[in-house]
């Protein structure tokens, strides 16, 4: 993979991810009809901050590794934030209660 598609390729990674992760937070806090427990809502916090910062990490990651010249596959840390992502969202959609 080279630098001219690296870099377009983390910036969409940044802005999608970001925009996916301040939209499920907005659309967390709009949901009327649900309720969570705080135990349930500090891990979804807890979550979504480590989804945040892995957001951020894997870019570093990614680019750090290809510096470094690294015959490994440096662009799996790219799955790093989604698979945190799915586990938020499983989390969060197991623990709401619907209110009757």
């Amino acid at each position: 993979m080279s630098l001219w598609v690296l870099i377009p390729l983390s910036f969409v990674h940044i802005t999608v991810g970001g925009a996916i992760g301040f939209g499920l937070v907005f659309a967390a806090c709009a949901e009327r009809g649900v309720t969570m427990s705080q135990f349930s809502n500090d891990v979804c916090v807890v979550l979504w901050f480590a989804y945040t910062i892995s957001l951020l990490l894997s870019v570093f990651l990614v680019i750090y590794f290809y510096l470094a010249d690294s015959d490994a596959s440096y662009f799996w840390w790219y799955a790093m934030p989604w698979t945190l992502l799915i586990v938020l969202i499983t989390y969060w959609r197991a623990s709401i209660v619907k209110l009757a």
